[in-house]
C-alpha cells in the first residue's frame, strides 16, 4: 500500500470536508413593538473584531418592517457572508408617526435605559439624523450598492463611531448588543429619536448554517483534489 498516496488524498479530503462544513451564521429577532405606528426600512449591522472583522451589513432585513403594536419577527435574508460568529449586532431603522421619521436603533437594554429621553445629538455628537435617515431610505430601497457607498460609509461611521461610543459618564457605552456565544436569546430595547424614547423590545438569537455544495459542483471539487494528489505522486 502506498502510504504517501493515502495520506495525500486522505488529508486533501479532510480538508475540503472541513471547509464545506464551516458554519455560515445568521441573526434572526423576535421583536415586540409596543408603539401605535410600525417599524421599517429596518438594516443588520454586526461585527467580529476577534476575527478580524469589523462592521459589515447583512443587507437590508426587512423594508416592509414591523408591524405596529404587534410582535414579529425578522430574519437576515443572507448570512453573516463569513463562517465567524459575531461579536456584537445593531439593528437600525425608521419609525414613522404625526411629527415625520425618527431614526430607530434596537439597543443594548442597558444603554437604551441610560440614553432615555436624551436629545438624538447630546448622544450622538458627531452624527446627523436627518442624513442617516437619508442615507437609510437610500440603502433599503434600491437593490444597486453601487448606487449608495456614500451612504453606507456614512452609517459605518456611525455605527461604529457614535453608536459605539455613547458619553457615560467619565466612560462611554455602547449600543451594540452581543449575542449569547451559546446562541441562546439576547435580550434588547427598541429606542427611537428625537429623544430616546423607548417603544419595544427584542430578543436576538445567532442561527448557524452549513451549506452543502450541489452535487454538480461537488463532483468535479473532489476530481480536481483526487488529479492534485495525482499529480503530486507522480513527482
Amino acid at each position: 500500500m502506498n502510504f504517501r498516496k493515502l495520506f495525500l488524498v486522505t488529508s486533501l479530503a479532510t480538508a475540503a470536508a472541513t471547509s464545506m462544513a464551516q458554519p455560515y451564521y445568521y441573526p434572526t429577532y423576535s421583536v415586540t413593538n409596543n408603539a401605535p405606528n410600525p417599524i421599517t426600512n429596518i438594516l443588520m449591522f454586526w461585527q467580529a473584531p476577534s476575527h478580524g472583522y469589523g462592521p459589515g451589513v447583512a443587507w437590508v432585513i426587512s423594508p416592509m418592517g414591523i408591524t405596529a403594536d404587534g410582535n414579529g419577527s425578522v430574519t437576515t435574508f443572507q448570512d453573516l457572508g463569513k463562517p465567524v460568529y459575531p461579536d456584537s449586532l445593531l439593528l437600525m431603522g425608521l419609525y414613522h408617526d404625526a411629527e415625520g421619521e425618527h431614526l430607530t436603533l434596537f439597543m443594548n437594554p442597558n444603554t437604551a435605559q441610560a440614553v432615555q429621553n436624551i436629545a438624538f445629538g447630546t448622544v450622538f455628537a458627531n452624527s446627523n439624523e436627518t442624513q442617516l435617515i437619508s442615507d437609510i431610505h437610500a440603502i433599503s430601497n434600491s437593490p444597486d450598492s453601487n448606487t449608495w457607498n456614500a451612504q453606507l460609509s456614512d452609517i459605518f461611521t456611525f455605527a461604529s463611531g457614535d453608536a459605539a461610543n455613547i458619553p457615560n459618564g467619565d466612560s462611554t457605552i455602547s449600543a451594540w448588543t452581543t449575542p449569547a456565544p451559546s446562541g441562546s436569546p439576547t435580550p434588547g430595547q427598541i429606542a427611537i429619536w428625537s429623544d430616546g424614547v423607548g417603544i419595544g423590545s427584542f430578543s436576538a438569537s445567532i442561527q448557524g448554517t452549513r451549506p452543502v455544495p450541489a452535487p454538480a459542483a461537488l463532483i468535479p471539487f473532489l476530481a480536481g483534489l483526487i488529479g492534485t494528489a495525482r499529480r503530486r505522486i507522480r513527482r
